[in-house]
């Protein structure tokens, strides 16, 4: 028989080599680093993207080429309405081609629309975007709130649309975008109903914002005056020159340096992939970003 300091020595070490089975607090986890940052980029696409079966091959193409995985298809463009207004859209069936196009390559489909606080608009937008939805297997439509929204005339108060907009779009996901300073009085009840949030956190020539703050700067915002939400970063890949203190890369590196620190959040989509594509430094940059995430 062996001794009793041999046998001790023996099952102390069967029990470092066995596999701990229990399981361990969350908390006390400390994520890998492919648990953090961005891991989807995307883009909104839009008319000129899907202009001609040749725009198409084309952009999807390009897409791929710089590593995005989500396209957003811009399905209309009511930017400039205010009064009440008809909802509409571009041909559905060309619609339908660019995110069947995106599917098969691929990435994933979204569908972004602009929304207005009437019923006769929310109603016919639920007529058209719903079966739209389903025919492109789109997983989501983000709302775009900016002024056709925040400045409507003549319309329905917004906690009023906003009901409307749960009650005619059940089991559809959709995610809300809009500026950075959004009017939380007019987005917060939109954004209540909503899946998620989008932040547009431009930093470009013309909006005075800086690049390497832009992003926690309304990041921060969004979560406290519309909590509760997930959410995804808005950036921008356009006017990109003359901002203050960066070169166009820089500026593109900061701003997705700040999305990429955002703990929570994993996705960010760009403005635009035509804008993207008409620009060498913009596209050699995503190309890169993408590729080191």
């Amino acid at each position: 028989m062996l001794p009793d300091f041999v046998i001790a020595a023996i099952d102390s070490l069967r029990r470092a080599l066995e596999p701990d089975e229990q399981p361990r607090d969350p908390e006390d986890v400390t994520p890998e680093p492919d648990d953090i940052g961005i891991t989807t980029v995307g883009a909104w696409a839009g008319a000129a993207s899907m202009a001609s079966a040749s725009a198409i091959r084309r952009d999807i193409a390009f897409a791929k080429s710089i590593g995005l995985r989500r396209i957003d298809i811009i399905v209309n463009d009511h930017a400039a309405e205010r009064l009440p207004a008809k909802f509409t859209s571009y041909d559905l069936d060309k619609v339908t081609a660019l995110a069947d196009a995106a599917g098969a390559a691929g990435l994933e489909v979204h569908l972004m629309s602009w929304l207005m606080p009437s019923t006769p608009y929310i109603d016919r937008a639920a007529d058209i975007l719903i079966p739209l939805v389903r025919r492109c297997r789109a997983k989501s439509i983000v709302w775009d709130c900016e002024e056709p929204w925040t400045l409507a005339r003549n319309q329905l108060p917004h906690a009023a649309a906003a009901e409307i907009v749960a009650d005619r779009f059940v089991g559809v996901p959709c995610g809300v975008t809009g500026i950075g300073y959004a009017p939380t009085e007019k987005l917060a009840p939109i954004c209540a109903v909503a899946e998620y949030i989008v932040p547009q956190c431009y930093s470009t020539a013309s909006s005075g914002l800086n690049p390497g703050t832009v992003v926690p700067k309304f990041a921060a915002r969004w979560r406290k005056v519309f909590p509760g939400k997930p959410m995804t970063i808005g950036l921008a890949a356009y006017r990109q020159y003359g901002i203050p203190g960066y070169t166009p890369e820089a500026a593109l590196r900061a701003a997705f340096a700040g999305a990429e620190a955002d703990p929570p959040a994993t996705t960010a989509i760009y403005w635009s992939l035509g804008q993207i594509r008409q620009s060498s430094i913009a596209t050699r940059v995503l190309r890169d970003l993408t590729r080191r995430g």
